[in-house]
């Protein structure tokens, strides 16, 4: 409102969340409604500091990377355009996720962004879909190379997953002791644990 108010320049908004996919976003949503209300519809929103998992025991969990994945799924359905997760930094504080700050190497939470990375660099999203709640998902190909990625983002519950996918597809695992580790899972139909990612690709 003070913005409107005296025409001050803006470039663009930025907002924190330290809470679950869900709620994160609907506040996306608001945003969205209440930029448009004061005409700032057009300026770009950065969700500049986020993270599902902040607290000592759910660093290097399934939980961490699983809700990571979900998040970046969930987030690319909203107006929200840059997502900055909080944060990589190699140090023992609450809300660094990506690395073991006693063995010095790299756990879930890493992986799964290393994973998404893959996706993104494929360059074209294409539709994917699932009806099972808490289960999130997102594809991609560059024309040849193929790659869906599932997040089991439940407390405690494995899923049964059935995809329409062929014997050239292999499936990757990420969770708290797996990462990125390669399955003899048939790519059509397996079980996803709880709070686990599945990365199936053709290449």
């Amino acid at each position: 409102k003070y913005i409107k108010e005296h025409n001050s320049p803006i470039d663009f908004f930025t907002w924190h969340s330290y809470d679950n996919v869900e709620m994160t976003c609907e506040y996306a949503k608001f945003i969205e409604k209440t930029m448009n209300e004061f005409g700032y519809g057009h300026i770009e929103t950065h969700l500049n500091e986020w993270n599902n998992a902040r607290e000592r025991h759910m660093q290097a969990t399934g939980y961490a990377s699983a809700g990571a994945m979900a998040m970046m799924i969930a987030m690319h359905d909203t107006p929200t355009d840059m997502l900055c997760y909080y944060d990589a930094r190699y140090t023992s504080s609450l809300y660094c996720g990506f690395f073991d700050p006693m063995l010095g190497l790299p756990v879930s939470t890493y992986y799964a962004f290393q994973a998404y990375g893959e996706l993104y660099a494929l360059g074209q999203r294409v539709e994917a879909s699932c009806e099972l709640e808490d289960v999130y998902t997102m594809a991609a190909t560059d024309g040849e190379k193929k790659i869906v990625i599932v997040s089991n983002y439940s407390h405690d519950t494995h899923k049964n997953l059935e995809l329409n996918l062929d014997d050239s597809f292999s499936v990757y695992l990420i969770d708290e002791n797996r990462y990125l580790m390669k399955t003899h899972y048939n790519p059509s139909k397996f079980q996803l644990r709880t709070n686990q990612i599945a990365v199936i690709k053709n290449y």
